[in-house]
């Protein structure tokens, strides 16, 4: 099958790679296809055509693995309509027990009362012999009762869905953390969904919001060990430290695992932006669009991720580019949201040369370091501000969460709330350069403290010559390398709530 008109496809490769073992994975950065006056029926057919190109172009380049995006099948116009995501709903047939061999997954392509959606994915895992994740809408009947039965008769679920080399359903997951998605019902509690392969490595799976919280991703990773994640989304990028790939790479450092990032394209609506990490080694490819398309983006992951809190510095590995261009366009913009900064207290980063503080907020004190070296004067120079808050927050005006943050950013003037403001972000920041940068702070706990950088590419910048240290309950980012254009340097901290921890056992069949 011929590839569609203006896909492009982007594949990284280590150039030295015979001292480690590896899987080579692809995940898609994903325009969907149709019309929004277009039924159900037939935008599903035709996103689910152009995940079998997808999926048998992936298996050309000799991945192990493709991953797509959250609402990429559906679009999003399916998340705040009930009864459009009926429409688009799909049975998805139970994963085998843990333990169970994956020979003994139900394979859509061979029962002919499957879903439409499923059976032809399944089929198309099985005829590349390839593993694909994609996610779309569950529907589940329910009985009346059942206090929780929705009126309509259905449970409707966010869900990823795993196929193995043979199409068989291998693992599925509930959204456990939704944002604002009316239409979709949230599961009673977290499923911690894992699924084997056959090079050796163990996924987990979680989608959209759930990174910003302890259950499921950041409890697959510390209770259940698992190093390998799996990661659907439409985001919606916010500055200025929570842009798509910002917020991607900064989870897989602060965490020390492999995250394999697809995100849902549509750069005018604020969402984009996907790419495949490896821990401690940094990003090993990534796009943060300007413009909408679909791009298929590889890399060879190593099968164990580099842990990050060695202490030693943190180097990419050496990459080559293989590039392909179709006909997409080049110019655009993406939409940004922005932070509520008020809450934040600052201090202008004042001189040349060597910048220290200490600034303290509620329970969290920060310490900053930035060597500057400026090349204008006066008003022309770029400022910069180092900030902290300690304060309950409410992502989306509406989902509340405590956060710690000690940051460095760039301000166009003293207005705190105007700092890394949108559409007033610089093209380049050229005439000031930090030669070495350090932020430490005494994050409380249980948290999740993540290393959270921004370029004016709006992309996060490359972690060679870096440094991220836990010592004595204190977490410090340093980064030692001459470095221009910054927008964010930050350590962004996510505090569980004791009222917040998910107490339940993992039990097992809650693990899929």
């Amino acid at each position: 099958m011929g590839l569609l008109h203006g896909i492009l496809f982007v594949l990284l490769i280590p150039l030295c790679a015979a001292h480690r073992k590896t899987y080579r994975a692809a995940v898609v950065e994903y325009h969907p296809l149709g019309d929004r006056h277009d039924n159900a029926s037939h935008i599903l057919n035709l996103n689910v055509a152009e995940y079998e190109t997808l999926i048998e172009e992936a298996k050309r380049k000799g991945a192990d693995i493709v991953v797509f995006p959250e609402y990429g099948l559906t679009q999003l116009a399916a998340s705040s309509s009930r009864n459009l995501a009926i429409q688009f709903a799909q049975s998805v047939p139970t994963p085998p027990a843990p333990g169970t061999p994956s020979s003994a997954a139900q394979v859509p392509c061979l029962l002919p009362n499957s879903s439409m959606a499923i059976r032809r994915l399944s089929c198309s895992a099985r005829e590349n012999q390839i593993y694909v994740v994609v996610n779309l809408l569950e529907i589940a009947p329910c009985s009346i009762t059942d206090h929780a039965c929705p009126e309509d008769g259905f449970f409707i679920y966010n869900t990823n869905v795993a196929f193995d080399r043979n199409g068989g359903v291998v693992s599925k997951y509930h959204k456990y953390n939704l944002f604002k998605e009316p239409s979709v019902n949230t599961p009673k509690h977290s499923m911690y969904s894992t699924f084997d392969t056959d090079f050796g490595v163990t996924f987990g799976m979680f989608i959209c919001f759930d990174i910003l919280f302890e259950d499921p991703g950041y409890t697959l990773v510390k209770r259940m060990n698992v190093n390998n994640m799996i990661y659907s989304t439409a985001w919606i990028s916010e500055l200025p430290f929570l842009t798509a790939t910002q917020t991607q790479q900064s989870w897989s450092l602060g965490l020390g695992v492999n995250l394999l990032a697809s995100g849902f394209n549509n750069p005018m609506g604020g969402n984009g932006g996907s790419g495949i990490y490896a821990g401690g080694s940094g990003r090993l490819n990534l796009l943060m669009p300007s413009t909408a398309g679909t791009t298929l983006l590889l890399a060879d992951v190593p099968v164990v991720s580099s842990n990050r809190l060695r202490g030693d510095s943190l180097s990419e590995p050496e990459l080559s580019l293989d590039l392909q261009t179709g006909n997409q366009a080049t110019s655009g913009h993406m939409f940004v949201l922005h932070d509520d900064l008020s809450n934040y207290k600052s201090s202008e980063v004042l001189k040349n040369g060597l910048n220290e503080l200490n600034m303290c907020q509620n329970n969290l004190c920060c310490n900053f370091k930035a060597d500057v070296q400026l090349s204008s004067n006066g008003s022309q120079a770029p400022k910069y501000r180092f900030v902290i808050t300690d304060s309950i927050i409410k992502y989306a005006r509406t989902y509340p969460a405590h956060v710690q943050v000690c940051g460095l950013i760039y301000c166009k003037g003293d207005d705190v709330s105007k700092c890394v403001y949108f559409p007033d972000l610089p093209e380049t920041l050229d005439n000031v350069s930090f030669r070495s940068l350090g932020i430490s702070g005494n994050f409380s706990s249980p948290r999740m403290v993540l290393p959270s950088t921004l370029t004016t590419s709006l992309e996060p910048l490359k972690i060679s010559s870096g440094n991220l240290m836990e010592k004595d309950e204190a977490i410090t980012l340093e980064y030692n390398s001459d470095t221009r254009g910054l927008l964010t340097f930050a350590l962004y901290g996510r505090i569980f709530q004791q009222n917040m921890i998910r107490n339940e056992e993992i039990m097992d069949n809650d693990i899929y």
